[in-house]
């Protein structure tokens, strides 16, 4: 397959199956594998979006290594607190930490809420 021209950066955010109702499609890792994205650089940068519990896992990064090289590092992360009082979507946590991260982020985003 040919595109134009090859990409010297590409930034992606695939639809990882996450095992979740979502409103739109999603990929299992089996039919990423079957992707032709390598064809689309040369050995240059590719920036990908995944989730942290995605990374822990073996079959995960074996899939990224076919699609996309060489894991070389997390660049951003953030932290989030999901229903069930999770951060992360990773593991429950105690409830003094959710309740402090609450009360520093009201509204979930990185700014406080203004006080009026």
């Amino acid at each position: 397959m040919i595109i134009f021209d090859k990409f010297a950066v590409i930034m992606a955010d695939p639809p990882w199956d996450l095992h979740m109702k979502l409103p739109h499609g999603a990929m299992s890792d089996d039919e990423m594998r079957e992707t032709d994205t390598p064809c689309l650089q040369d050995d240059e940068y590719t920036f990908l979006w995944v989730t942290g519990r995605y990374l822990m896992q073996e079959a995960s990064r074996l899939t990224l290594a076919m699609l996309f090289y060489v894991f070389h590092s997390s660049i951003a992360s953030y932290c989030k607190v999901t229903l069930g009082d999770q951060l992360d979507c990773t593991r429950p946590v105690d409830i003094e930490v959710v309740e402090r991260y609450r009360r520093c982020y009201p509204n979930g985003t990185d700014k406080k809420a203004d006080a009026s």
